[in-house]
């Protein structure tokens, strides 16, 4: 799927949501049907993207410390950068699309050196526990 593809699936996706589902080796971390249905689609699959996010402690820390926090996937031809932080603020380009922006309190910071994730910003929130499309929150 490429990225207009994927953001026309994404967009089904609002207004909350009536279940989660439970990593696989993580059971206390749960995630949205947004954020399945990228995982599922995006590229291959972005299941690394929700194995990084249940088990670095690093994340677990920031959610905690903070109780809300943004993710952002930043993906740039098959690279990306994995980002969970207090805030952040967009910067919009063409379109309104996400042309990058500023984070505020990082938490957790990866580079991903091969990803087939289509390119684009993809965001994310993590909120009560739960990651999550932010069109979902």
């Amino acid at each position: 799927m490429d990225a207009s593809q994927l953001r026309a699936e994404l967009a089904q996706y609002s207004n909350g949501f009536d279940c989660t589902y439970h990593h696989s080796l993580v059971k206390t971390f749960l995630y949205s049907p947004g954020a399945q249905c990228f995982a599922q689609n995006a590229g291959g699959g972005a299941y690394w993207m929700l194995d990084i996010l249940a088990t670095q402690p690093e994340v677990k820390a920031a959610v905690k410390q903070h109780g809300f926090v943004v993710v952002i996937l930043d993906v740039v031809g098959s690279k990306a950068v994995l980002t969970v932080a207090r805030d952040y603020s967009a910067n919009e380009g063409d379109q309104g699309v996400d042309a990058g922006g500023t984070f505020d309190q990082i938490g957790f910071q990866q580079t991903i050196d091969y990803t087939d994730c289509p390119a684009g910003i993809w965001k994310f929130y993590i909120s009560g526990g739960v990651l999550m499309l932010p069109t979902e929150y």
